[in-house]
């Protein structure tokens, strides 16, 4: 009897539910608060396109994905969120909501800029039981499949209630009275009335997990054969897809073409190489990110980055 009651006690204290609170100022990233003993992001690399509004800016949150719905309430500051390749602002009290298996990075103008957030992240399908055969647990099924608006911004009437779940969560978590994981778990599906409430989901149709295993496995193709010459036909028949198929799947998961997507590539990789304090010549850096033509590789620079490759080099070595 004794073993069932701390057994119970035990299941109402812990709950799978990541916490995290930190500011960011003067250069200095600090901790307030850290529960993350049961959600860790995805390790698999996903590449990101290269924005003009995200470039040349300090990496907060590396891109990357995981397996759960974050919740992320811009506490002071303001930053470039990049979700699925596309960047927006968000200011203080503004919300980010990133959904499952959902790439996406915060990126600061400098490593100077004052900024902090809190987020809360979960998995739902540890929240909510799977659907049963017999049709029973719809709801619950219902509430999984929902997808989110990534940005909520801090004046619309969405923002205030969820903002006070997020606190609620937090406090409860800080409290750790006896029962307070039942409470969260009951914040959190409040939580899901908001964006219903006020038009900002939609249901998921489509096989997620899927998707971003090809995005993972594209990534890794071209990350592998960066100097080769890499033509739609060749990636498109390494996936075992057909190239119409191909292209058509490319553009949805990283919204631009193949052949646009893998120019931005090279040029980020070949400006991060120079960045990097090699200056080997104009034909070295071009053959060595795949750019077979000298001339088009100056092209491609130049729309990117802003000067000519030559350019670039000779003011990263008047830093030096």
């Amino acid at each position: 009897m004794l073993q069932s009651l701390m057994q119970a006690k035990k299941s109402f204290t812990e709950l799978p539910v990541f916490i995290w609170k930190d500011r960011f100022s003067d250069g200095t990233r600090s901790p307030l608060i850290c529960k993350e003993d049961s959600f860790h992001p995805s390790g698999k690399t996903i590449l990101k396109m290269m924005t003009n509004a995200a470039d040349s800016e300090y990496t907060f949150t590396p891109y990357h994905y995981h397996d759960g719905i974050e919740i992320l309430r811009v506490d002071a500051g303001k930053a470039t969120v990049v979700v699925n390749n596309q960047a927006f602002t968000a200011c203080t009290g503004d919300i980010l909501i990133f959904n499952a298996f959902q790439p996406h990075g915060i990126f600061l103008s400098s490593e100077k800029t004052e900024f902090s957030h809190t987020s809360i992240a979960f998995r739902p399908h540890y929240f909510f039981p799977p659907e049963k055969a017999d049709g029973e647990n719809h709801f619950f099924a219902d509430l999984k499949a929902l997808l989110f608006e990534n940005h909520i911004a801090a004046s619309h009437p969405a923002a205030a209630p969820i903002s006070d779940c997020i606190d609620r969560i937090v406090d409860l978590y800080e409290r750790n009275e006896q029962g307070w994981a039942i409470e969260v778990f009951a914040q959190l599906v409040l939580f899901y009335s908001y964006p219903v409430r006020f038009g900002l989901c939609r249901k998921n149709e489509e096989n997620t997990s899927y998707m971003f295993d090809f995005m993972t496995r594209v990534s890794s193709y071209i990350e592998e054969n960066l100097a080769e010459d890499i033509t739609t036909a060749q990636i498109a028949a390494y996936c075992q897809y057909s190239t119409e198929h191909f292209c058509r799947l490319f553009k949805k998961c990283f919204n631009k073409t193949f052949k646009d997507y893998l120019n931005v590539y090279r040029i980020r990789k070949a400006k991060e190489f120079i960045d990097g304090g090699d200056f080997s010549t104009i034909a070295e850096v071009s053959s060595r990110f795949g750019f077979n033509n000298q001339n088009h590789f100056g092209h491609m620079f130049k729309k990117y980055v802003g000067i000519l490759p030559s350019e670039y080099i000779n003011r990263q070595k008047s830093k030096g």
